[in-house]
């Protein structure tokens, strides 16, 4: 189980980059991926603010939302 689990989860992250040319087209996962790289080195500080950058876009959306987005899901429930 947990080797299945290790190759798809690898396979997630070589994907993007097999199907890129270069380095401007992919994806902000291999870039958080590049930051976490144990070969150089891994700065933690720089980690926890990219992974901020990253998601703040899809939480302030979810924030400003909130309230369609939980209406949404108790008129499909009640249906």
């Amino acid at each position: 189980m947990g080797w299945c689990r290790s190759v798809t989860t690898g396979t997630l992250c070589l994907w993007p980059l097999v199907v890129t040319h270069s380095v401007e087209t992919r994806p902000l996962t291999v870039g958080l991926g590049v930051f976490g790289a144990p070969e150089t080195g891994v700065d933690w500080s720089v980690v926890s603010a990219a992974t901020l950058l990253s998601v703040a876009p899809s939480m302030l959306a979810f924030l400003l939302f909130q309230r369609q987005f939980v209406q949404s899901f108790i008129r499909a429930g009640v249906r």
